[in-house]
């Protein structure tokens, strides 16, 4: 955990004069019942001597459909801006704080697909996966260092990292071995549902009986 909390201190983005961001973002993913859920978390070091107030906008998955405060925030302090995106607006005292943001974001048939843009420049983004449930991919062109048995929090996980994603640009991936819900149910019974109208239409159509001749 050390290390991990090291390279959030050794890479720094402004933010504003005396406030920056940590160029190094983590994200903890775990697996729910048709979701992903998971902890984003990166350092922000105010450089003053003083309080310095920023706003800086958060790397939470596009398909994020709730989030709450961890450590390093509180809710009055996350705001949305005008695209949408979620902000962090509080004042810093002087030195290191971490951030941890927890979120969900939905799936369905056992994955869910997750979408990063970069406020800022980022130099690495990493991926923290339970190493004996969830598979991690890329959907786009993105090349993802993979990494078997890393320690964290007492624990050990696999991580996949992206390195150098520039302001704007994405990052896609799908996340594979989620708790399947009802919904691979729901669809098998809606097919079935429809199969047994369509048969049910074509043996009325084929059993009627033939209307009566006229007789002359």
């Amino acid at each position: 955990m050390n290390k991990v909390l090291w390279g959030l201190c050794f890479f720094c983005m402004p933010a504003l004069a005396d406030v920056k961001v940590s160029g190094r973002h983590v994200y903890m993913l775990g697996g729910g019942l048709d979701e992903v859920v998971g902890t984003y978390v990166f350092l922000v070091s105010n450089l003053s001597d003083e309080p310095e107030k920023a706003r800086i906008p958060l790397m939470l998955p596009k398909e994020t459909v709730d989030f709450r405060p961890f450590e390093g925030t509180a809710p009055e302090e996350l705001e949305l801006s005008e695209d949408g995106r979620v902000v962090l607006a509080k004042e810093f005292k002087p030195g290191d704080q971490i951030v941890t943001i927890g979120f969900k974001a939905s799936g369905g048939f056992g994955k869910g697909d997750l979408t990063f843009q970069a406020p800022q420049d980022i130099s690495h983004l990493t991926l923290f996966v339970n190493q004996d449930d969830l598979k991690v991919a890329s959907l786009d062109e993105s090349e993802l260092d993979f990494k078997e048995n890393e320690p964290f929090g007492g624990r050990v996980y696999n991580t996949y990292t992206r390195s150098l994603l520039k302001k704007g640009e994405s990052l896609r991936i799908r996340v594979d071995g989620l708790v399947e819900g009802r919904e691979r149910f729901y669809w098998l019974g809606g097919a079935l549902l429809l199969l047994l109208i369509v048969a049910a239409g074509a043996l009325s159509y084929r059993t009627r009986p033939l209307g009566a001749e006229k007789v002359s």
